[in-house]
């Protein structure tokens, strides 16, 4: 009797989760902080419009931030209870709605986290001794060095290649549909100038509005392994493998991992983090600059490992598509924005303003935010484009799209070799072309 109730059960909750959402639901101004994607897709209008909503909101609170508009708190706090109430079970709980949250949500354990900060303590002794502990040093260098962080992801990309026999490639990135999108630019005019993935990152909702088959896989690998351990490129070789050699979904589930709990409070001290390497420049016992947000760091006398990677590789994804110059200039942006907006809080905390303004909330993370795009468009820009996958072609040997300029203005023909299991592989430079 009691495995009857448990199977009757199991088959309602199916059938519940079966059933489409509400266009209520939908049109409820708070649903895109619920709203989780099931399946892969580069495009659709009513995502877009979802998003838009979330984007909204974000607008509406940054204002408030700024003293420019007031944000009505109760009436969001009414639709987020009736969404609590109608949308059920397509939501679970307000941007954490993932099928393992209970385990994703563990946090290490006091005696864990104290074994973790002493295993990073080792790791690091000697990078303290050569800082000696100057916060003009310790501000000045970052471990995220462009060049040699390129050349380390190169390797991975290689060793891929080389274990495997097949291309790595980069797939068609996400972007806003094109149907209605007149609709979408009335409700989100910024979608005017933002590309959906600047967009996207910028609302930390990637993990939700971007999912890839592989994240849980992934995470779980993270998970497994031993303290303190893994590298960025070591999480990048695996993500590939993963993704089958696609370099815009492997940066883009690593992003989807390390960033979905960004909003999580003592998120430092989640299991996920733990497996993690510093890359940043620290030195305990240092005065700390500003005052820390939802566990980080925001100083110099501890590691902000969940920031700092999850921002790496957030502006690397965003290098890869959309190039050196837009990611840099973003993460600029972000950076200045963050030191206005922190200004309240520094005051509170007695921090000299001026001081603040200068050095920022988080100098090493503002570095990896201006270093990250140019290492991202380093791996990729010799990588083909693969828009074309599984496409119902009749094999032919090469097809000619045309010329373009590269930074030489020298022309280069894109040719590709295309068949309908593996698609057509786009060359855009020289070294592309030379490696097939």
């Amino acid at each position: 009797m009691k495995n009857f109730i448990i199977f009757s059960c199991l088959i309602f909750s199916t059938i519940l989760k079966a059933q489409p959402i509400s266009s209520e639901c939908k049109s409820n101004k708070m649903f895109g902080h619920f709203y989780r994607q099931t399946d892969y897709k580069v495009s659709s209008h009513e995502e877009d419009m979802i998003l838009a909503s979330l984007g909204n909101r974000y607008a509406e609170t940054l204002m408030d931030k700024l003293k420019l508009k007031k944000l009505d708190s109760e009436s969001r706090q009414s639709a987020e209870k009736w969404i609590k109430k109608n949308c059920s079970p397509h939501v679970k709980s307000m941007s954490y709605g993932s099928k393992d949250l209970s385990e994703l949500g563990q946090y290490l354990t006091e005696s864990e986290s104290s074994a973790l900060e002493a295993c990073r303590y080792q790791q690091n002794k000697e990078k303290f001794e050569a800082l000696d502990c100057e916060v003009g040093k310790i501000i000045r260098k970052s471990p995220v060095q462009v060049k040699d962080y390129t050349i380390k992801f190169n390797i991975a990309i290689r060793e891929y290649e080389w274990n495997t026999g097949n291309r790595v490639y980069r797939s068609k990135p996400h972007q806003w549909s094109k149907k209605k999108k007149g609709k979408l630019l009335k409700k989100f005019p910024a979608a005017s100038v933002m590309s959906k993935l600047l967009a996207t990152l910028a609302m930390g909702a990637t993990s939700r509005y971007m999912m890839t088959e592989h994240d849980q896989e992934l995470r779980h690998w993270i998970m497994s392994q031993p303290m303190s351990s893994l590298s960025p490129e070591d999480v990048f070789a695996r993500s590939l493998e993963l993704q089958e050699g696609d370099i815009y979904k492997a940066l883009l589930s690593i992003e989807n991992v390390l960033s979905e709990y960004w909003l999580t409070p003592n998120r430092q001290h989640l299991k996920q983090t733990a497996s993690l390497k510093s890359i940043t420049n620290y030195c305990p016992n240092t005065p700390s600059l500003d005052g820390g947000h939802a566990g980080a760091r925001k100083g110099l006398n501890s590691d902000d490992v969940f920031g700092s990677w999850y921002h790496l590789f957030g502006t690397m994804l965003l290098g890869c598509v959309e190039g050196p110059i837009i990611s840099t200039l973003v993460g600029k942006t972000e950076s200045m924005g963050g030191r206005i907006l922190d200004i309240k809080k520094a005051k509170k905390q007695g921090h000299n303003i001026a001081k603040h303004l200068i050095i920022g909330t988080d100098p090493q993370e503002e570095k990896i935010n201006k270093r990250g795009g140019r290492i991202g468009h380093n791996i990729c820009k010799h990588t083909p484009r693969n828009y074309y996958k599984n496409i119902n072609i009749e094999n032919p040997l090469t097809i000619d799209l045309g010329g373009i300029f590269n930074k030489n203005k020298k022309v280069i023909r894109r040719t590709n070799d295309c068949d309908p299991s593996k698609g057509c592989l786009i060359c855009e430079t020289m070294d592309c072309l030379m490696k097939r």
